[in-house]
């Protein structure tokens, strides 16, 4: 609905909502879960491209949220997408279904992160030494080591 309606503050209130949850949900178990990450991080690219930086704002502290606490997992879900690729294989017998439907999430996720790069460097240009391009930054750094 979100995608549907392109609304960048109500996706930005959703992410925000999100961010302030109680328990944090950095674990994968509270509100901000692989599964939450892997349907909101693709809407960040939008908000990240806005020209208002409460979006900007909110959309990078969810994506750094999501890359930080799931970084072995994404990074992992590159060589078992890449695995499957070169195998052609799938699923058989005795495949842990749950795993592969998280690594599908991990996936989905990580592509998201990774579409975000030109937006973060412009925002690490134009906003020179502020706290929203330090920010950037340190998530373009992320998105290399996930690269």
């Amino acid at each position: 609905m979100l995608t549907q309606n392109n609304d960048h503050s109500a996706t930005a209130d959703v992410l925000g909502a999100a961010l302030d949850a109680p328990f944090g949900g950095i674990t994968g178990d509270g509100p901000v879960s692989l599964e939450l990450g892997s349907h909101l991080v693709p809407l960040c690219v939008a908000l990240l491209e806005s020209k208002h930086a409460s979006y900007q704002d909110v959309a990078l502290r969810f994506s750094r949220r999501v890359l930080f606490a799931f970084e072995p997992v994404l990074a992992g879900a590159k060589s078992f997408m890449e695995g499957i690729a070169l195998s052609g294989r799938r699923r058989g017998i005795g495949v842990d279904m749950a795993q592969e439907e998280r690594i599908a999430r991990a996936a989905t996720t990580r592509v998201a992160l990774l579409s975000q790069r030109d937006a973060l460097v412009g925002i690490a240009q134009r906003s020179e030494n502020t706290d929203l391009a330090l920010k950037a930054r340190e998530m373009l750094g992320a998105l290399e080591r996930l690269g």
